[in-house]
């Protein structure tokens, strides 16, 4: 049975997921200097644009020229694909609310650990070849895997953390929806005129929703 709400359990996932998100460009940062560099000739670009491109710079272009049919500037670009760094890292972190509440075992350091692996099994190992994004596993060496390994573990570190955090503080979870609603705002005003038109149209479907349910969680 569910210790909390499932409505709950996965707004309160979604906001650890983009904290986690957060720790884990920090990660990245502090890293940087031992980041074992990508074997040359292990992914050859389906696209020409994709050369040089993160993975999530090319969702986030695909995404605005292929469904919104406009160009992406470099600038926009780097904010898509910090979007889609969040975004997917929130949804990884609603499910872990979810499944945390459903089976307790995963909310322990050894359950936080196993997280991170399926994590880093299914969306570097699995999602991201198969979308043409990356190599398939094989084409890496051992130290590729290990670090792309403990980044996700620092995700998991701190997406256990900051969602046992906000299930011991009730009104945490509202908190962290007014900013991620705000945070809504702040990225409709950076984003390019050339995408700006279409954002506005989606930004309100976004926007309710989370007024809506702070609202609802501080009652």
């Amino acid at each position: 049975m569910y210790r909390i709400s499932p409505l709950r359990a996965l707004v309160g996932g979604l906001v650890a997921g983009a904290m986690a998100s957060f720790v884990q460009n920090l990660f990245f940062k502090a890293t940087a200097r031992v980041m074992p560099a990508q074997p040359q000739g292990a992914f050859t670009p389906v696209e020409p644009a994709q050369h040089g491109e993160m993975p999530t710079h090319t969702v986030a272009r695909r995404v605005v020229e292929g469904l919104m049919a406009r160009d992406l500037s470099p600038d926009a670009k780097a904010l898509g694909g910090q979007i889609v760094h969040y975004a997917f890292g929130s949804l990884w972190g609603g499910l872990y609310g979810v499944l945390g509440e459903t089976y307790p075992a995963l909310r322990s350091p050894v359950g936080m650990v196993a997280y991170s692996t399926a994590v880093w099994g299914i969306a570097d190992n699995l999602m991201l070849p198969a979308f043409q994004l990356t190599a398939w596993p094989n084409a890496y060496p051992a130290k590729n895997h290990a670090y792309a390994w403990g980044a996700h573990v620092a995700y998991g570190a701190a997406l256990w953390g900051s969602y046992e955090a906000i299930e011991r503080v009730p009104w945490a979870t509202a908190i962290q929806v007014i900013l991620l609603r705000r945070a809504v705002d702040k990225v409709q005003s950076r984003l390019g005129d050339r995408i700006r038109e279409p954002f506005a149209a989606l930004a309100p479907l976004v926007r309710k929703p989370l007024q809506k349910l702070g609202n609802q969680l501080r009652m």
